[in-house]
């Protein structure tokens, strides 16, 4: 009995190891909750297999107080010090009834979208993955965290 139940322990072990397709993930909390126009956080994503094709996605905590129904975002994608591609994201936080989109309790809300499906890297090596908020407020309250997440697809 003692071995059947050993089995089963390192079957799921191996199991839930395998089947981890997270390459990363990683939050940043922003101080205050505030967001000014000139602060950027970056995110330094280490590539190895790049025969892979991959998901990247975007998760950003919130509070009550984000003062828009949207966040804009720019993203800015380096590798080895060359820039890559620059993109800007319209992001919505809230529904068109004025309801929080995101998972939560009393006024913080975590969300979490898919930005990107699909994604070859060319290259191995280290990809930075920039983010700045493009609202036309120069010190944005109401977002605590923003993450990416980077997610092998399954074949």
């Amino acid at each position: 009995m003692v071995k059947k139940v050993l089995f089963f322990i390192v079957a799921v072990l191996l199991f839930a190891a395998c089947s981890n397709r997270t390459v990363f993930s990683d939050y940043t909390e922003l101080d205050g909750g505030v967001w000014a126009t000139d602060k950027s956080f970056a995110f330094n994503v280490e590539i190895e297999d790049t025969a892979a094709s991959y998901e990247i996605d975007l998760m950003l905590r919130n509070t009550d107080v984000f003062p828009r129904q949207n966040l804009w975002l720019k993203v800015e994608q380096e590798h080895n010090g060359h820039p890559i591609s620059v993109d800007t994201l319209n992001i919505f936080l809230l529904d068109h009834n004025g309801k929080w989109i995101g998972k939560g309790l009393c006024s913080k809300y975590d969300n979490e979208f898919i930005w990107k499906q699909q994604v070859r890297f060319p290259e191995k090596g280290s990809y930075i993955f920039r983010f700045s908020q493009l609202m036309r407020i120069q010190v944005l309250e109401g977002i605590e965290n923003i993450g990416i997440e980077v997610i092998k697809e399954k074949k």
